[in-house]
């Protein structure tokens, strides 16, 4: 479904930026700033807020709330409106405004260059049933996706993968070759996974780097949204001083990590650590 069908409308388009920006509070400023007299609001199966659209200007625009909270003005301008309500299941309109925000890059990014090196599908595919084994239909998540190699890799494992990273183009490709689904992948800052993603029985993050000690501060944080989410986790680094590292972030989030080099593949994913 798209966003407009929720709400039984032609066409929409989300106050929101990005996906990204439905974090911030500011955006409930620009709501209360919409000169409306119609409004739709959506509900999940529980009656919680979704979404709302609201008719601005002879157009609708929507304002959603997955990832903040709806605040009482919004409620109270709604209420004005005397508007509809539908009711929808939260998954459902998740994913659809994953979709939305995907479709968005792929017109900001039309024409994109393939990034994968042949036979590298299948040499993660092998990574994987080697140390997270295969599943039949385990959540994942692919932390820092690029152009999604490791989450084909995943759903060839038999994951269901939901793919995150903050680089727009390298999504657009992964969607234009089809390795990533729309409706499963997020661009957003993984030091926020958490607002985004639900926990999931496995975590990835292939590729993870460089880490240097300029940077680390940053990619320890986004090491330990991993470890939030994820039950078992599984990341790659190209050198053994970046392992180290991966190591005691590990330890000190009371894990025990396994950590061994990977001679099948020494260029992309030569130190491995799962724990």
């Amino acid at each position: 479904m798209k966003l407009s069908d929720f709400f039984e409308i032609n066409d929409v388009e989300c106050i929101e930026p990005s996906l990204f920006d439905h974090i911030h509070e500011y955006y409930n400023s620009s709501v209360l700033a919409l000169n409306t007299g119609e409004a739709r609001l959506l509900v999940d199966e529980n009656e919680m807020p979704l979404a709302v659209a609201w008719r601005s200007d002879d157009e609708w625009v929507i304002s959603s709330y997955l990832y903040r909270n709806i605040t009482c003005d919004i409620i109270g301008m709604f209420e004005k409106c005397r508007g509809d309500i539908f009711q929808e299941k939260r998954d459902d309109y998740e994913s659809a405004l994953r979709e939305y925000y995907c479709r968005k890059i792929i017109e900001d990014y039309p024409e994109v260059s393939e990034d994968n090196r042949e036979g590298r599908h299948e040499m993660i595919l092998d990574l994987f049933k080697d140390t997270i084994g295969v599943s039949e239909g385990q959540s994942a998540i692919d932390f820092c996706c690029g152009s999604g190699v490791a989450s084909g890799a995943l759903l060839s494992a038999g994951y269901l993968p939901l793919s995150m990273d903050n680089d727009p183009y390298l999504i657009s490709v992964g969607l234009h070759k089809n390795r990533l689904d729309p409706k499963r992948t997020v661009c957003i800052d993984a030091s926020f996974s958490s607002y985004f993603c639900p926990e999931s029985d496995v975590g990835t993050g292939l590729m993870l780097g460089d880490i240097t000690g300029f940077n680390s501060d940053l990619w320890q944080g986004i090491v330990a949204q991993m470890f939030i989410l994820t039950k078992k986790t599984l990341i790659t680094v190209a050198t053994e001083k970046e392992s180290l590292l991966i190591r005691k972030w590990c330890e000190n989030a009371g894990r025990t990590p396994e950590i061994f080099e990977n001679e099948n593949d020494p260029i992309y994913d030569r130190w491995v650590c799962l724990c």
